[in-house]
């Protein structure tokens, strides 16, 4: 996990060198973080620029229940893993990703409005242009992206859904992913496979007094006994 190091933790700037090598995610009320998995909602509005750096480049889409307009339904830090920051854990879901391949700044409201159907603002929305109030609105215009739930049997690679432990705010709405496990890269190219010992069922002996795969008897399997580690012949009844 990465470590928290400065005060401004939750309020990073564009051009913090963090975002270079993190994986991010962005958190979207229901039921637009949907619609624009969906293909529905093509242009995301915030009253912030996309950091540079993560403009091309796979964003999680966070998705929160619905709530009021301009206010994060979580806290700065979200736990799954433990701690007093888990509480929140249930109301995120990571439910697909996007890549943002522009932005588009909007500088008046007929321009802002013009683009409705794309944005899926509405007039009198609180994510609204505001006269006296809003100077610019920036649009993150949607590429690529994928509803996790949506993916054809068989097409889903290991690593596709990562395995978040923690999330922490770095800007408004963009929260950095923290992973748990040091073998799992935040690069997907670079993600390993970690093998998984599984424990020897009764199919993995075969009749009675034949060894076992792996070479070694057990008491079940009606062969030698096995103590400290050690093969210990079994001992023969005397016959009197």
């Amino acid at each position: 996990a990465t470590t928290i190091d400065d005060t401004n933790e939750h309020t990073k700037d564009l051009d913090w060198k963090g975002w270079n090598n993190q994986k991010f995610g962005l958190e979207m009320q229901h039921p637009w973080a949907g619609h624009l998995l969906d293909g529905r909602k093509t242009i995301e509005t915030r009253a912030y620029d996309l950091p540079p750096s993560l403009s091309g480049k796979r964003i999680e889409i966070l998705e929160t229940r619905k709530g009021k307009a301009g206010v994060s339904s979580v806290g700065n830090v979200v736990s799954y893993v433990g701690g007093k920051e888990e509480k929140d854990a249930a109301i995120v879901k990571n439910i697909g990703w996007c890549v943002f391949d522009r932005i588009i700044v909007y500088e008046d409201r007929e321009t802002f409005e013009a683009d409705e159907g794309q944005h899926m603002v509405l007039k009198d929305s609180g994510y609204g242009w505001k006269d006296g109030h809003t100077k610019k609105l920036y649009g993150w215009v949607v590429g690529k992206c994928m509803r996790y739930e949506d993916k054809e049997e068989g097409s889903c690679k290991p690593g596709d859904i990562p395995p978040i432990s923690r999330l922490v705010r770095r800007l408004r709405s963009l929260f950095e992913l923290q992973f748990e496990d040091l073998h799992l890269s935040t690069d997907d190219s670079k993600r390993e496979n970690i093998a998984v010992k599984k424990k020897p069922n009764s199919k993995t002996f075969q009749k009675r007094g034949k060894k076992c795969r792996n070479g070694y008897h057990d008491r079940e399997a009606g062969g030698n006994s096995v103590k400290h580690g050690k093969m210990q012949p079994k001992k023969k009844k005397k016959r009197f």
